[in-house]
């Protein structure tokens, strides 16, 4: 009893701050939609804030460009209804093109943004929402876009640029090409690595897209779709985009993409569902179903030495490597790439990089730098799928990879032995936990709220645990101070 006492105390002394913050967090109330209702309720509004705005259809002149973490929550889809007469200028990665612009001030702060409850209508004179970040030493990953139908938009629906990371989910975003993901260039492939399965991604998943191409992406970005249905109106080439380097002077390879169990429905449209173009790619189980052509193409156009540096920090090349393609259907039939485009590296000397795969000549190789599944596995080539306990026993080829259905999880062949090589990241995304957001959400169901454990359950290890979950940025605070809450009521 004393050691629980002096727990006790020693928590609540920890946690004052938290707490505090938290209650100093104000709700701010629009009085109706209007572009200048919301942007003085915005101006009022602090860091952790909320801002709620009304039900209703407003007409926006004016472009808004919000500077600092808050919660903008409107009172769900069909709802509160923005119509863009904001007429937008520029390419993909110009702010002046977007109705809706985030771009922290402090982005060292890594403050929490959360865009939630709305339809905007951009009436093709904007593009949607645009998340910018152009500090390449601070990366920011608390960005949540939920619950939004965004239609008729000039450009993309939602574009990121720069080390944006977060989670965009049970939207519903109808377009052309309807996201774009962008970054910093050379900025990013001379600070930053990439890994699957990481937070250090912008996460699409339980959303409806409709369109034709979803993603167009390139310049050292980064994205996972996972868990999405599409539905294509237009022949897409491809539905998903991976830019290599494209040539002196032009843009930077992506760093990497993961692209898993979403659904295509392709109708009587042309697809290509992945383009391939550079970095590192993770493409399984998703499922096209069509009547007509269909392809997934991997591909090098450019060498890689023409928009130095050629590697990042841990070695990886800006062209195709440590790819893997399996499970990925069409009409449930296994659809391989159709079309492999290669560029001839050579045997040029390569200096640091000499140790590390650069004398690859034609790039890219199956089972040198990309894999894809093979319809009998026996550990020499390719990838296989199955139960763990199907796996062969050994593996001959390094880079063959094995994926276990019933694990959901990757393994890769090292130095002839099976090693664990990927996880994904937790599913919902973690920004999801712990929402207690009351809107109604129009057409799109929400996803269930996460199980309420009984106060007989919630223990020390149970609160403890919660908070290195928000330590580490995987849970909101919310969801933490709820956990110790109970806690403490139970004790």
């Amino acid at each position: 009893m004393k050691k629980e006492l002096i727990c006790f105390f020693v928590l609540v002394l920890f946690f004052i701050p938290i707490m505090i913050s938290m209650i100093s967090a104000a709700e701010i109330y629009a009085a109706s939609c209007s572009y200048e209702d919301v942007s003085s309720a915005i101006d009022l509004a602090q860091i952790a804030d909320t801002v709620r705005v009304p039900a209703g259809t407003c007409t926006w002149n004016n472009q808004l460009v919000i500077r600092k973490g808050i919660n903008l929550i409107g009172t769900g889809i069909g709802n509160t209804i923005i119509i863009s007469n904001y007429e937008g200028t520029g390419w993909a990665t110009h702010t002046s093109r977007y109705l809706i612009v985030y771009w922290p001030q402090h982005p060292a702060n890594n403050e929490l943004f959360r865009l939630s409850g709305f339809t905007f209508d951009c009436d093709r004179k904007s593009g949607g929402i645009f998340l910018v970040n152009g500090n390449a030493n601070y990366p920011i990953n608390k960005i949540r876009i939920d619950h939004t139908r965004i239609i008729n938009a000039s450009g993309h629906n939602l574009c990121q640029h720069g080390p944006v990371y977060g989670v965009a989910d049970n939207n519903d975003w109808q377009g052309g090409t309807i996201v774009g993901i962008f970054s910093l260039d050379a900025q990013i492939w001379n600070s930053h690595t990439f890994n699957f399965g990481t937070a250090d991604n912008f996460y699409f998943e339980d959303n409806n897209f409709t369109g034709g191409s979803v993603v167009n992406s390139g310049w050292g970005g980064r994205y996972a779709f996972r868990y999405n249905d599409i539905t294509l109106t237009a022949h897409s080439f491809p539905t998903f985009d991976a830019h290599g380097n494209m040539g002196p002077g032009m843009g930077y390879s992506m760093m990497g993409v993961e692209i898993y169990e979403n659904v295509i429905h392709g109708g009587s449209y042309m697809c290509r569902t992945v383009d391939l173009r550079g970095g590192r790619s993770l493409v399984y189980n998703n499922k096209l179903i069509n009547t007509v052509s269909a392809g997934a193409v991997i591909r090098e156009e450019y060498d890689d030495a023409g928009n130095p540096p050629t590697h990042a920090l841990d070695g990886q090349p800006q062209h195709i490597w440590d790819t893997y393609y399996f499970g990925n259907t069409r009409n449930n039939i296994r659809m391989p790439f159709d079309s492999v485009g290669t560029f001839d590296y050579g045997s040029r000397d390569c200096g640091e990089w000499e140790n590390q795969g650069c004398h690859e000549g034609r790039v890219p190789t199956h089972n040198i730098h990309f894999w894809q599944q093979e319809a009998t596995f026996d550990g020499s080539s390719g990838v296989g799928a199955g139960l763990i306990s199907q796996r062969p026993a050994t593996c001959t080829t390094e880079g063959v990879a094995w994926w276990a259905t019933d694990e959901e999880k990757l393994y890769r062949c090292k130095n002839g032995a099976w090693k664990l090589y990927y996880v994904p990241y937790p599913y919902p995304h973690p920004l999801r936990l712990g929402d207690s957001e009351e809107i109604d959400l129009g057409e799109i169901i929400p996803e269930p709220d996460p199980p309420q454990p009984t106060l007989d359950v919630v223990t020390i290890q149970d609160m403890l645990g919660a908070y290195q979950q928000y330590k580490r940025n995987e849970v909101t605070l919310a969801y933490f101070l709820d956990k110790l809450r109970k806690w403490i009521v139970f004790w």
